[in-house]
C-alpha cells in the first residue's frame, strides 16, 4: 500500500453507502440504514484510531504501528466526517419528516450524542496547523477520550437501546487503554519508542502525546 493512498480508504464505506442508495438496496427504512451506517463508521474509524495508542506501547516495536501512529490524522478526521454525516441524516429527518425538533433534541441519548459530536469538532479543529501553534493541542486531543461513555450513552439510551453493543464495541479499546496505564505505572521507564509528530510543522513536540 502505498502511503499516500492510505487516507482514502477510510472513504470506501461512503461509496459503499452511495452505491447502495443509487441500487435502492436501504432496506425498509432508508433514513435509519443511512443513520445506522454512518454513525457505526464513525465510531468504527474513531476506535481505531485511539487503538494505535496504547497498541504501539504493548506491542513490540514495529515500524507499520509507528507509521499509522504518525499518521492518525487523517482516519480521526474521517470519524468526524462520518459523525458529522450521522448528524446531518437525523436533522434532515427531522425537518423534512415533519418530526418535532425541539422536543426530540431534549431526549437524553440525542443529547449524548450531541456532547461526543462537539467534543469530534474541537477535536478536528484543532487539528488545524494554524490552532496547533496557539493551542495546546495534545493536552485537548485528549478529551477524546471523554467522547467514548458518550457515545456509549448514545447508544444504550436510544428507544432501541443496545448497552451490549456499546459494551462489545467501546470494552476493548477502554481495556486496551487500562492495560498500558497499568504497565506504565508498573514501569515507568518502559515508553513506546518516539514517533514523529503526526502534524508536522506544528511548533510542539510530541513527548506529551497520549
Amino acid at each position: 500500500m502505498k502511503a499516500k493512498a492510505y487516507p482514502y480508504l477510510f472513504i470506501l464505506p461512503f461509496f459503499a453507502i452511495l452505491a447502495q442508495t443509487a441500487l435502492g438496496d436501504l432496506g425498509a427504512n432508508p433514513v435509519e440504514t443511512i443513520s445506522h451506517f454512518t454513525g457505526n463508521w464513525a465510531v468504527f474509524v474513531l476506535l481505531y484510531t485511539l487503538a494505535l495508542g496504547p497498541l504501539r506501547y504493548l506491542l513490540p516495536p514495529s515500524k507499520l504501528l509507528s507509521w499509522l501512529a504518525r499518521t492518525r490524522r487523517a482516519p480521526g478526521l474521517w470519524a468526524f466526517f462520518y459523525a458529522q454525516l450521522h448528524l446531518l441524516i437525523w436533522l434532515l429527518d427531522q425537518i423534512l419528516g415533519g418530526q418535532e425538533l425541539a422536543k426530540n433534541l431534549s431526549k437524553p441519548f440525542i443529547l449524548w450524542g450531541l456532547a461526543a459530536d462537539f467534543i469530534l469538532l474541537i477535536l478536528a479543529l484543532t487539528s488545524l496547523k494554524a490552532l496547533q501553534r496557539k493551542l495546546p493541542w495534545k493536552k485537548i486531543h485528549r478529551f477524546v477520550w471523554f467522547a467514548l461513555p458518550l457515545i456509549g450513552f448514545h447508544w444504550s439510551l436510544k428507544e432501541e437501546g443496545d448497552p451490549q453493543k456499546a459494551l462489545l464495541w467501546l470494552g476493548p479499546l477502554l481495556l486496551l487503554y487500562g492495560l498500558r496505564r497499568l504497565k506504565l505505572k508498573q514501569n515507568p521507564l518502559r515508553r513506546a519508542p518516539p514517533a514523529r509528530n503526526p502534524y508536522p510543522n506544528s511548533g510542539r513536540d510530541d513527548k506529551n502525546s497520549a
